[in-house]
């Protein structure tokens, strides 16, 4: 049984000084979230990475995106 765990990747998005409409990475931030979860699988596939939760932030001029996953840790 594959184990899943639980992640969630954050960036803080600030704007190009050179561009409209342009964003670089300000800050990314990468954590594990403490459950873990077991998915049954009848054959030996891996499962794939499940389709990310995502929400925005805007705070002033900055941006901030979080995703939220679940994989595949076999």
């Amino acid at each position: 049984t594959p184990i899943m765990k639980r992640f969630v990747q954050t960036f803080v998005l600030a704007p190009a000084v050179d561009a409209k409409q342009k964003y670089y990475v300000h800050n990314d931030i990468f954590r594990y979230q403490d459950d873990t979860v077991w998915i049954p699988t009848i054959d030996n596939t891996s499962t794939k990475i499940s389709s990310p939760t995502t929400a925005y932030v805007n705070e002033g001029n900055l941006l901030l995106i979080s995703l939220k996953f679940l994989f595949n840790i076999e």
